[in-house]
């Protein structure tokens, strides 16, 4: 074969895409650069796999527009610094083909050549021994040979010949690899991907990276502190196509700098100390729409030591910077906006849904919740540096996200299974995030850990909420309130007042106007609490903030003893039902 079409250019990439994907734990245990973080191979295989799921939808026959739309969709998915750098290369090489139905070997060979003169652009410190010369060395073998051959079988087994061979080399050409006798790990996932492309041509004769014994030494050997805390990924809406300006603003705030993805949307990756610096120069830079911080000190010092590693949905609320001190990992619900589906506060911002709220009057708002298989992917990361899984999922009554992190637990190893805990909080945003201040605090009075989970079954009815609701219109769209509700609210002027009781939403009063509403409800729920007692609270709002504030202040001087109180907005996925100006207040006893 001498050419190909859009329909064989789906086989190459699917056949690339299993081969990787079956081998990432292989990846994870020689991954020891930049940082030891063992997640090598789950961070390719993430930005990948969502690509597997499209190949059967996509009936596309031209070649450029089918790898336009996978790279998009991979730019969006790029996970850690091996992916980000994986997502540009495609994403360049997407931009090389613009205009080709089909493909000849040497157009293949010529567009690979200059995704890798772009993917080292993207780079604010280009480093060979990495998975950058395992792409460019075999993009120039295929190059050179096309020019002489035509046949995509003996371009591919030529140039895959060669991409193994500078793929032995990488272990000696970083200190890092070279003390642990390892290849590097993103430079194997790119020759497993080009394997696989390779293997669509070989009438079924599968070839596969012989690793040696050596290769698998175990990784507690290879731990060694990383030079910055924080792997951090932001996706940004930039003002301007301007790369090298964002590399000059934040280059002296971190290392392994990797911007990739085109005029509308850049995927910034950074290891620093400081994410917060980051982003406070990012936003002057654009809009940003996703983020992602994983401290490198947590996953490096707790590798398989923790007693219990904790999940939750994001139908639940905590602070964000508790979620990374914590190492909690987040199971995103979806929200469609105007019939387009969202990763809530992946792929969707608090911020960009609240702006989009408040200025689009007409959308068209839905929810939908995670899979089985996003929980199954988050209890095996939890697994690998815990001994347990807690999970704290939105009340089971309310969504059916709950039912789905339970049948996650069947989709793991038999042998697993039994180390993952599924919690029902019969709660949402802050009335579930209570739950894990209590959870928190238990682990850190060194409570014996078999007995946390029924422990936080024995306290999540002592939660207790009032959310003032300033019109019900959002909720009964959703399908979480009747229209007769609605109707008569309005018919009467008043505005509902909601609380969480047994699991699911409940009528908890009217309030004749919005006057004072902050105060009022702070003063309601005082009346309920024992003065005798400590408490966690919790005050969520969607854009009220000053009535959420006024509500802060009012409990901080009533006297009441609280240990803690967390001030934050609700999550998009809780917000698409609970409707502009809607804001609560949560209580925890926690004596």
């Amino acid at each position: 074969m001498d050419k190909i079409g859009g329909r064989e250019f789906k086989e190459v990439i699917r056949h690339g895409i299993e081969n990787l994907v079956k081998d990432r734990s292989l990846l994870n245990k020689i991954n020891v650069y930049p940082v030891p973080d063992g997640d090598t191979g789950d961070n390719l295989a993430n930005t990948l796999k969502p690509i597997l799921g499209l190949l059967e939808e996509v009936e596309e026959e031209r070649v450029d527009l089918l790898a336009a739309f996978f790279a998009t969709r991979m730019l969006t998915e790029a996970k850690g610094n091996s992916g980000v750098i994986f997502s540009q290369f495609f994403f360049s090489f997407a931009k090389a083909v613009k205009g080709q139905e089909s493909l000849t070997t040497t157009e293949f060979g010529a567009a690979m050549e200059q995704a890798v003169k772009e993917t080292y652009l993207s780079l604010e410190s280009p480093r060979e021994g990495t998975i950058l010369t395992v792409i460019r060395v075999t993009a120039e073998e295929f190059s050179r040979v096309a020019a002489g051959e035509k046949g995509f079988a003996s371009v591919f087994e030529k140039a895959a010949g060669k991409s193994r061979e500078i793929l032995e080399k990488t272990k000696e050409m970083l200190p890092h690899l070279k003390k642990a006798k390892v290849v590097d790990a993103g430079g194997l996932g790119f020759y497993l991907f080009f394997e696989g492309m390779a293997n669509t041509f070989r009438d079924g004769k599968v070839r596969l990276y012989d690793m040696k014994d050596r290769y698998l030494r175990p990784v507690k050997k290879m731990i060694r502190t990383p030079e910055v805390r924080y792997c951090s990924q932001w996706g940004l809406k930039p003002h301007s196509p301007d790369k090298e300006k964002i590399k000059a603003l934040i280059k002296e705030l971190g290392q392994s700098i990797v911007i990739s993805g085109g005029d509308d949307f850049f995927n910034v990756h950074i290891h620093t100390n400081d994410p917060s610096a980051v982003e406070a120069l990012l936003k002057g830079q654009g809009e940003i729409v996703t983020r992602k911080v994983d401290d490198l000190f947590l996953q490096k010092e707790n590798f398989l030591k923790e007693e219990w590693a904790l999940v939750i949905d994001t139908g639940i609320d905590i602070p964000e910077e508790l979620e990374r001190e914590r190492g909690i990992h987040l199971v995103p619900q979806q929200v469609s906006i105007n019939e387009r589906f969202y990763r809530d506060r992946v792929e969707l911002s608090k911020d960009e849904f609240y702006r989009r709220m408040r200025e689009e009057r007409a959308l068209v708002l839905k929810t939908s919740q995670p899979s089985p298989g996003d929980f199954k992917a988050a209890y095996e990361e939890g697994l690998k540096r815990a001994k347990r899984v807690l999970v704290f999922s939105v009340s089971g009554t309310l969504s059916g996200t709950f039912g789905n992190a339970r049948s996650a637990v069947q989709l793991l190893e038999k042998d697993l299974q039994g180390r993952v805990s599924v919690i029902d909080t019969g709660n949402l945003s802050l009335g579930g995030g209570l739950l894990i201040f209590y959870a928190l605090d238990l682990l850190d009075r060194k409570v014996p850990p078999e007995g946390i989970p029924e422990a936080i079954e024995r306290v999540r009815q002592e939660v207790l909420s009032l959310v003032y609701v300033d019109t019900l219109e959002f909720a009964i769209r959703g399908g979480r309130a009747p229209k007769i509700a609605g109707f008569l609210t309005k018919f009467l002027g008043v505005k509902p007042l909601l609380a969480i009781a047994g699991g699911t939403l409940v009528k908890a009063g009217f309030m004749g106007s919005s006057r004072r509403a902050g105060e009022k409800i702070a003063n309601k729920s005082l009346e309920r609490l024992d003065p005798s007692r400590e408490y966690f609270a919790g005050i969520a709002y969607t854009t009220d903030r000053k009535e959420a504030q006024v509500v802060e202040e009012r409990i901080r001087s009533s006297g009441i003893r609280f240990r803690k109180i967390v001030f934050l907005s609700v999550s998009p996925v809780l917000g698409v039902h609970a409707g502009p100006g809607a804001f609560g207040l949560f209580t925890l006893p926690v004596d």
